[in-house]
């Protein structure tokens, strides 16, 4: 099984330390603490759902850090075997994660088995998320990756969108369900077994990669839509506008990465017209 770099073990310990203070005192309160006031918390109307980011240089295994944030939250308003929404900028990243977290033999699905079990986790694309089964809420580890783009749509427009409808699929699955204010329904007031309101019984955790490209008021709107549970934003630029900024809670550095035999290629600096300055 591949081992964590000094600086994902420290970047995870982080994000630990501020989901159990986040539970106590609130996401605002508990950054705060940690970023010791420097910056605000910028909420995006989320409330008391902690949004954090960790800032990860290209090349630091952020991939690694996603899939062991996982259990690192599993009981963040969650049960021991959480939902998992994986949120990735492109359709080619979508293909490449959903292979690498569904190979057994792959790193990343390695240490998630060594968490909740070989046959405690299911992997999924959006499309597949009316074969979720009766039994498997609560009691497996399920993660769900697709695009954001699979999910952003007009507020007023969400019959465009196939997460938003209601599959005789689900009917079984939403049997042993909660029902809640919050769920959309029908014309006849019966509640829609689609898989946002599938989320809204089963708060997921919503890890965003490339976060940087998540960050207008129709992306915000959206993730408030499947009420999550807790948002962790991963990329190498996070955004720091002073409104739609990431909550940055940890920032790895390129030379914690050179001191983790992390950058291979060499870095080769030649002479330019003999002026240092134009080097």
């Amino acid at each position: 099984m591949m081992d964590r770099k000094r600086y994902q073990d420290k970047a995870l310990d982080t994000l630990a330390q501020f989901a159990d203070r986040a539970l106590a005192v609130g996401p605002h309160q508990a950054f705060a603490e940690r970023v010791h006031g420097e910056h605000y918390y910028r909420d995006q109307g989320l409330g008391q759902t902690p949004y954090v980011c960790l800032r990860m240089p290209t090349g630091a295994g952020k991939t690694l850090v996603a899939a062991d944030a996982i259990p690192v939250l599993r009981n963040f308003r969650n049960p021991d075997y959480p939902l998992t929404l994986w949120l990735v900028p492109s359709t080619t990243i979508l293909d490449q994660t959903a292979a690498a977290l569904r190979n057994p033999q792959h790193p990343y699905r390695e240490r998630l088995n060594a968490q909740f079990g070989i046959d405690r986790i299911r992997v999924l694309r959006l499309d597949e998320v009316t074969g979720i089964l009766p039994q498997e809420v609560g009691a497996k580890a399920l993660i769900v990756v697709t695009t954001t783009q699979a999910l952003r749509i007009d507020k007023n427009k969400k019959d465009t969108r196939k997460v938003y409808a209601p599959h005789e699929d689900l009917d079984s699955t939403f049997e042993c369900l909660p029902g809640l204010a919050t769920m959309d329904r029908g014309p006849d007031g019966k509640i829609l077994a689609s898989f946002v309101n599938l989320c809204r019984a089963w708060p997921p955790l919503v890890i965003v990669d490339e976060a940087h490209n998540v960050r207008t008021s129709l992306s915000f709107d959206t993730l408030l839509r499947f009420t999550p549970a807790f948002i962790l934003e991963l990329t190498a630029t996070p955004a720091n506008d002073a409104k739609t900024g990431s909550n940055v809670l940890a920032r790895v550095t390129a030379r914690e990465l050179r001191d983790s035999n992390m950058i291979k290629l060499p870095v080769v600096v030649t002479e330019y017209g003999g002026d240092w300055r134009a080097t």
